[in-house]
């Protein structure tokens, strides 16, 4: 995201908005979509809700929480199935978002 500094604030204040001192303008910029990547499922507890994924040409295990595996309801995986996922740096480490079964 870009921030800028509104150099007319009037123009903002016809529009019906609210300004005061100084009116910063947030710009959305384009985001480039992710690569998916395929794995395997190395480990996965479901008491826990967390597991592993291995990929070929990650260095190391990608950490996977229920919560980034797509679906309703209960979200597992199996020991040995393969999913496509976004890799993510983590605050440990790699981590996987929007996980997906290959079926």
């Amino acid at each position: 995201m870009k921030l800028s500094l509104l150099k007319n604030p009037e123009r903002l204040l016809l529009s019906g908005a609210y300004c005061f001192t100084n009116c910063i303008i947030i710009h959305k910029e384009e985001h480039a979509v992710q690569e998916r990547l395929t794995g395997k499922v190395k480990w996965f507890n479901t008491t826990k809700g967390f597991g592993f994924i291995q990929h070929e040409s990650v260095n190391g295990d990608i950490f996977v929480h229920y919560t980034m595996i797509r679906g309703e309801g209960f979200r597992t995986l199996q020991e040995g199935q393969d999913v496509e996922f976004t890799l993510a740096e983590g605050n440990n480490g790699n981590q996987a978002n929007d996980v997906i079964v290959v079926t």
